[in-house]
């Protein structure tokens, strides 16, 4: 009785062990670092991969802009992150098809954003194509069939995150601009106006104190 409840419990074990070397071999933690010191973990999932990026966020502005600056920034993780486990080399272009998001988690000291493609779905271009295509590399939207983005490091380090970080605000406030709704009134629409100046002015003005002290 007692070599049975043994074996039993030595074959649970060989079981345990089993699932977490094969969760080691399957899933691949890539260090992108940089000042925010982005990591992300990719995993197959049947016929699909999922990246999950996690990074320090960005904090310098109100909840609103700095969400959407920060999922702007996991984007762009998860895309340099999925090149570098394609084995696509630094100066090439890809697209990603059917790239989309599936969970976030605003922590206190980490930003995390989870995205599923297909194993498919990353395609390294052509130097032909890559040209033709860097006109799409400025804006990328998840929501489009398929999006183009160029490797390399460099909105990693230091200059090209703060540069970023500017560009994706700017995205923000647009985005919030052509939001705004009909108004009924002049008066209406003189109030929203000013109120939209003062959002911006404090933005650039964050901006200006995040790039001065290099708070992240």
């Amino acid at each position: 009785m007692i070599g049975r409840n043994t074996r039993h419990s030595a074959l649970l074990q060989a079981i345990a062990l089993c699932g977490i070397f094969l969760g080691s071999v399957c899933a691949e933690e890539i260090r992108l670092g940089g000042i925010r010191d982005a990591v992300a973990v990719i995993t197959p999932h049947g016929g699909n991969l999922v990246c999950k990026v996690s990074f320090i966020p960005v904090r310098a502005f109100d909840k609103p802009l700095n969400a959407g600056i920060n999922r702007s920034k996991a984007e762009f993780y998860c895309r340099r992150a999925l090149m570098i486990w394609s084995k696509i080399p630094d100066g090439s272009t890809a697209t990603f098809r059917g790239l989309r998001p599936i969970s976030s988690e605003n922590g206190v000291e980490r930003y995390s954003h989870a995205f599923t493609i297909p194993k498919d779905g990353i395609k390294e271009e052509a130097r032909e194509e890559a040209k033709s295509a860097s006109a799409h590399t400025e804006r990328k939207e998840i929501g489009k069939t398929e999006t183009s983005v160029a490797a390399g490091a460099s909105l990693l380090a230091r200059e090209g995150d703060h540069m970023s970080t500017i560009h994706s605000l700017a995205m923000e406030l647009r985005s919030t601009l052509s939001s705004q709704p009909p108004f009924p009134t002049n008066d209406d629409l003189d109030a929203a106006t000013a109120d939209l100046e003062q959002q911006i002015r404090d933005a650039i003005e964050a901006s200006r104190k995040d790039v001065r002290s290099d708070r992240l």
